[in-house]
């Protein structure tokens, strides 16, 4: 894949398109999803940010697609972008659906705690 394919502005302004489309469809659908399964709003979300870390099974039928002359190389270039940039935003989006506001706090007070070095065994 040549990167230099997403220089145009048209390009990234499709790839952008492209990724946000492609990640609020997922979060709606599995949303109204859940809804219609009696899950709560907070697990729906949750299976839409998993469903976007899908970048897998997107590269290969983007290549699917390169090789059956389907896609250019411009558009395999904006769907390979797509998928990395839904699966490695993914785990970051759990992180306000599943800790609460006290495990935050505790986290952020955890990491900046100072540790002696070297470390003392005890």
């Amino acid at each position: 894949m040549d990167l230099g394919l997403l220089d145009d502005a048209n390009t990234l302004l499709w790839a952008a398109l492209a990724v946000a489309g492609a990640s609020a469809s997922k979060f709606v659908g599995a949303i109204a999803g859940a809804r219609l399964g009696a899950l709560t709003g907070r697990e729906g979300a949750s299976l839409g940010i998993g469903l976007n870390a899908r970048g897998a099974l997107e590269i290969v039928i983007a290549a699917l697609g390169l090789s059956l002359g389907v896609l250019n190389q411009t558009s395999y270039a904006v769907v390979v972008l797509m998928a990395m940039a839904t699966s490695m935003a993914a785990p970051h989006c759990f992180v306000p659906f599943w800790s609460t506001s006290r495990e935050r706090r505790r986290n952020v007070r955890v990491s900046t705690r100072r540790r002696p070095w070297p470390p003392t065994r005890s």
